[in-house]
């Protein structure tokens, strides 16, 4: 049962590290200590991708992730943390976590992120030096997101559909700046 389960996870676990190990070898995905992660820069040496975890209790988490996270963040000792989703439910054991210097969460289409969220989880990651990378809002979220309540830590992706969405959003966010509603820290 759990016992040859966790061997396997064991197993898993350890052949990560050793392709993540040999595929450095190939890519330069690191430049001064940020990894290149889906079109961006996240903290820490690698993006661990856990996308299915936040499926899990957690207690599940705890038992059948967690110790295998941590052998991964011990070898790597910086890690960015990505998954599909909120975690709301083992968000807490991250912040224990020391290798862990970022989080990524995707972007899902029927999940509620937006500014709630993040005042929600900005505190406890912010004290602890950790970076959120690509926060990802809906157009409306940006054009009511109060950007200057996170001044720095946080870096923001607001999904367009074309290229004319995409510019008719930046100059929308740069006439806030501008009008002083709030102010981007470029140093994030």
């Amino acid at each position: 049962g759990d016992c040859m389960l966790h061997a396997l996870l064991s197993l898993i676990c350890d052949a990560y590290i050793k392709f993540m190990e040999k595929i450095k070898t190939v890519i330069d995905d690191e430049t001064e200590g940020f990894n290149y992660h889906w079109r961006g820069l996240c903290p820490g040496r690698i993006t661990l991708r856990d996308d299915s975890a936040v499926n899990l209790s957690p207690e599940a988490y705890r038992e059948f992730v967690q110790p295998y996270n941590r052998k991964i963040y011990r070898h790597f000792q910086s890690v960015s943390m990505h998954f599909c989703g909120r975690a709301d439910q083992w968000m807490d054991d991250l912040t224990e976590e020391d290798a862990v210097c970022g989080l990524n969460f995707g972007y899902m289409d029927k999940v509620q992120f937006g500014q709630p969220f993040l005042e929600e989880i900005y505190p406890r990651f912010r004290v602890r030096g950790v970076g959120i990378c690509g926060y990802t809002l809906t157009r409306e979220d940006a054009e009511r997101f109060d950007f200057h309540r996170f001044g720095t830590g946080v870096s923001y992706v607001v999904r367009a559909g074309n290229r004319r969405e995409g510019v008719e959003i930046l100059k929308r966010i740069e006439e806030r700046r501008s009008e002083g509603s709030y102010v981007f820290d470029n140093h994030c």
